[in-house]
């Protein structure tokens, strides 16, 4: 019957769906040039395919929102620490510009520019660096090993 319907159709694929239990199209109508049968058995692999590739794709999204969680918290911490970076840099600028002053002055007095910037970074170099050694003085007298450790971090050291 099938063959005579092909014809008919002159060789146009014929899509076919046996949903029924039992069947109730002959499984040898797949024999047939340009049929496709599909049956539930047909129906279920391609349900249990698609189910496969949505979990791998879900994983993938629980890995990237995660990843995106992640970063957003480490920005979060990051904002917290802008304020002191912002205020470590403005004192450090204000010690700068104090300086500068300090030396153009001695410049125009007429001491000798070798001189002037051997005090400049001298006096500089005090500002930025006492603080510190200040409080690392007391954390090793302390023997707070953390803070001592964190600053050897902190200040790029490897020693």
């Amino acid at each position: 019957m099938l063959e005579s319907a092909l014809k008919k159709r002159r060789r146009r694929p014929l899509f076919m769906a046996d949903l029924g239990v039992p069947r109730d199209i002959e499984t040898e109508v797949n024999q047939l040039e340009d049929v496709y049968l599909y049956t539930l058995d047909d129906l279920q692999s391609l349900i249990q395919k698609n189910q496969s590739h949505r979990k791998v794709a879900a994983v993938k999204a629980e890995a990237l929102i995660e990843t995106k969680v992640q970063d957003y918290l480490d920005l979060l911490k990051i904002k917290a620490a802008t304020p002191l970076i912002s205020a470590y840099r403005q004192q450090a600028e204000l010690w700068r510009d104090e300086e500068l002053k300090k030396a153009f002055a001695l410049l125009e007095k007429g001491v000798a520019q070798k001189e002037v910037l051997q005090r400049l970074a001298y006096r500089l170099t005090n500002k930025l660096i006492h603080t510190p050694s200040v409080t690392l003085r007391k954390a090793a007298i302390l023997n707070q090993k953390e803070i001592l450790a964190s600053a050897m971090q902190l200040l790029g050291l490897n020693h």
